[in-house]
């Protein structure tokens, strides 16, 4: 392949990859049995953050995990001790509502329900089931 070709003569020293975290996944596994560094500026999914999987990963902003840890924070700074989480059905929104759960109860705070949409939900009835869960 011409990757394997570019790798190989030197001129390629790095990837700059996809924006997406699910088409980074894929890429940056291509690049690392290359040994080839993989950096994207925006994938955000906490799995690039196994060092193992992904040893030739970088990225220019943080995992979903610090941003979660955020949240969760402000959560616990406004009061909240019992909240809803509403996220879309896809590897992001599922990731994402997995790290924010864990965040916020290392905080003490309690997930009252986990709600996703998509194709099975809509965001409409995500937000009924959560309203109904009483969480704040």
């Amino acid at each position: 392949t011409n990757l394997l070709k570019m790798q190989r003569d030197g001129s390629m020293a790095a990837v700059a990859g996809y924006s997406k975290s699910s088409s980074s996944r894929s890429a940056a596994e291509v690049a690392t049995s290359f040994s080839m560094p993989y950096v994207s500026a925006s994938a955000t999914s906490s799995a690039l953050s196994d060092s193992t999987t992904f040893p030739y990963f970088a990225r220019t902003v943080p995992p979903d995990s610090t941003t979660a840890k955020g949240v969760a924070f402000l959560c616990q700074s406004l009061g909240f001790s019992r909240v809803g989480v509403i996220a879309e059905a896809d590897a992001f929104g599922a990731s994402y509502a997995s790290d924010f759960g864990l965040a916020a109860e290392a905080l003490g705070i309690e997930i009252a329900s986990v709600a996703l949409f998509g194709t099975a939900r809509t965001i409409e009835s995500a937000v009924q089931a959560t309203v109904a869960s009483k969480a704040r």
